[in-house]
């Protein structure tokens, strides 16, 4: 009987990643969980650790007693950009200068903590975390990213020397997104097997960002390029919730599903543009955006013992719909020049599938698998390298032990970077996107629990 389940359960999994796509997490990056991430965060179907709190609720039923439990991740963005840009110079015959593009994103560490506690209160289950669930972005040096361009105008052919001038230093990206959960669960097993929970949350967003680009003026006997640089910071609170249900349908199978709520956030912060051109000049002043984290539905099985004793497979699906995501539309006092009151995203709904393996190898030590693939929300038409939206295929790996009253979990996640070529865009805009995009992510994890 467990041979005939064990192979029914296969050929679910097998449907389930059959379609072979997947789609991106956005801004959620780094997964919560160590455990979870190292198995391709296919755990709504397991949830059965501190990460449940987010990926399923319903699930913290499954911990024992009184569990305290310290997290920490880093995720480390490797990107890079590849391609061409042409900018139209003001000369007597308005030829676009044509500039290749090479640049690297500088290393920078995005660290997210966690904390967790679970409790018994009467047959309920009742927990609270404070954790992160976004903590994403990218920097770039102006100079690796324009020096080339700079080069190519002020060197143009069939031009008088000295006539194309650089009036300053290339502009800088830095982008940040950061979102913190603080978060209480409640949970309860109401017939044998069947659990439900619900977790609320208070949502800290942190939004950052600086790009820029050029502006030409065009003189009798010669031509200038003048820099300019955006900048903001703003932050803002919401609330939310995630439902979650779990079925142990038998010792070995277990089948759940989650709900999460959007989360638009009310953001207050300050915006300016700086340069030397007055028309683009923009004093420092207060602005005003609402942003929205995508809600997300999905389910999962997990199959104990599969094939094997000490083995456990889990698979996932889940919707985002980041379609909540449109654009961002800045309320400021005073209009800002050109069109930066307004950012577009247009992302689109998505699909994402994993699958996990979890070995115990002995009485203390795990060893676990995952892998997910994840194309990415973002179209062509808004997508933008300070914000890299790649497709991605990501590998998790990682290591449990677990003695008496404590439990370790190391875990490594790398999410590989497929090429994205893009062919056709905003042709003469010093800030098109056109060329290869790549942007690998290398994630390590760790946490620490004490039970008793």
């Amino acid at each position: 009987m467990r041979l005939i389940a064990s192979v029914v359960v296969g050929c679910v999994i097998a449907l389930v990643l059959g379609p072979g796509v997947a789609l991106a997490n956005g801004f959620y990056v780094p997964e919560v969980g160590v455990k979870a991430a190292s198995m391709g965060a296919a755990f709504m179907g397991l949830a059965d650790d501190f990460s449940a709190i987010h990926y399923n609720p319903a699930g913290i039923t499954q911990i024992e007693g009184v569990e305290v439990t310290v997290r920490l991740a880093d995720a480390m963005p490797m990107a890079s950009r590849e391609g061409r840009v042409l900018f139209r110079g003001a000369t007597d015959y308005h030829i676009p200068v044509s500039s290749e593009i090479e640049a690297t994103a500088d290393l920078v560490h995005h660290w997210a903590p966690g904390f967790y506690a679970y409790t018994d209160v009467g047959s309920w289950k009742l927990g609270a975390g404070a954790y992160t669930v976004a903590e994403y972005g990218s920097k770039w040096s102006g100079q690796s990213v324009w020096d080339d361009l700079i080069e190519d105008y002020a060197t143009l052919p069939d031009d008088p020397a000295g006539y194309r001038k650089v009036m300053g230093a290339p502009p800088d990206y830095d982008t940040s997104v950061k979102a913190y959960m603080i978060s209480a669960a409640l949970a309860k097993e109401f017939a044998p097997g069947i659990s439900v929970g619900v977790t609320g949350h208070a949502l800290y967003s942190h939004w950052k960002v600086a790009y820029g680009g050029w502006h030409e003026i065009s003189y009798a006997e010669s031509s200038e390029i003048y820099p300019w640089q955006f900048e903001e910071d703003a932050t803002g609170w919401s609330f939310g919730a995630t439902i979650g249900f779990l079925w142990r349908a038998t010792e070995f199978l277990s089948i759940g599903a989650t709900g999460r709520l959007p989360i638009s956030v009310d953001h207050d912060g300050w915006v300016k543009i700086d340069s030397d051109v007055p028309e683009l000049q923009s004093p420092k002043q207060n602005e005003k955006f609402e942003m929205t984290y995508a809600p997300w539905y999905g389910g999962g099985i997990a199959y104990r013992d599969f094939l094997m004793e000490g083995l456990t497979v889990t698979a996932d699906a889940h919707w985002t719909q980041w379609s909540e995501l449109q654009k961002i539309t800045r309320v400021t006092s005073e209009e800002l020049p050109g069109d930066t009151n307004v950012t577009e995203f247009l992302w689109e709904d998505t699909w994402e599938f994993g699958i996990g393996f979890d070995y115990r190898l002995s009485r203390s030590i795990s060893l676990r698998l995952g892998y997910r693939n994840q194309p990415n929300p973002a179209p062509d038409s808004t997508y933008n390298f300070a914000l890299p939206q790649t497709d991605k295929s990501i590998i998790g790996l990682g290591v449990g032990w677990r003695q008496d009253v404590w439990t370790v979990d190391f875990g490594l996640v790398y999410q590989l970077s497929d090429e994205r070529t893009i062919e056709q865009g905003r042709i003469l805009d010093p800030n098109n996107q056109l060329g290869k995009h790549l942007e690998d992510v290398i994630i390590p994890s760790f946490s620490l629990t004490y039970g008793f």
